[in-house]
């Protein structure tokens, strides 16, 4: 699905929200880089509302419903970044220790920006070696499987 963003510059920055998604806001030092972390606070905010049973709200905002803004503001529709599955299970394994990253670092010898990266769910680098240390580290299995698209 696709929302309406609308990016504003201003003297030192660019600041983006999404009309239909009260509270998804960003910004940055160019249009691109504000666009590219809108993108990513929409598919997270998205997501957590998913997580919480929350109605998704539907795209209703078009470029036209905004004639008013300064010429010099920018609206268009655009897909929420894709979140990687991969990290999302990162994640939800690192939570379920109950321990903070900093603990986990220190416990499991894997260093804290190692870790933030493994679960940061715009991220595609993972490889089976770190994934497989990771999981030794905690005691856990790692399973990898490939899908059928039409089940994901």
């Amino acid at each position: 699905m696709r929302y309406l963003i609308v990016l504003e510059p201003g003297p030192d920055n660019w600041s983006a929200y999404a009309p239909d998604l009260p509270g998804v806001i960003a910004a940055a030092k160019d249009e691109q880089t504000t666009e590219r972390l809108m993108r990513e606070a929409l598919a997270l905010h998205l997501y957590e509302m998913a997580q919480d049973n929350d109605l998704v709200p539907a795209q209703t905002s078009t470029p036209e419903d905004y004639p008013d803004r300064e010429a010099s503001d920018v609206a268009r529709m655009v897909e929420p970044a894709a979140l990687n599955p991969v990290s999302l299970e990162v994640e939800r394994a690192l939570r379920a220790t109950g321990k903070s990253l900093r603990q986990l670092s220190q416990e499991i010898g894997i260093a804290q920006p190692t870790l933030s990266r493994l679960q940061n769910p715009f991220y595609w680098g993972h490889s089976l070696a770190s994934l497989r240390q990771l999981a030794d580290a905690l005691g856990v299995g790692l399973q990898v499987k490939f899908l059928d698209p039409a089940a994901y």
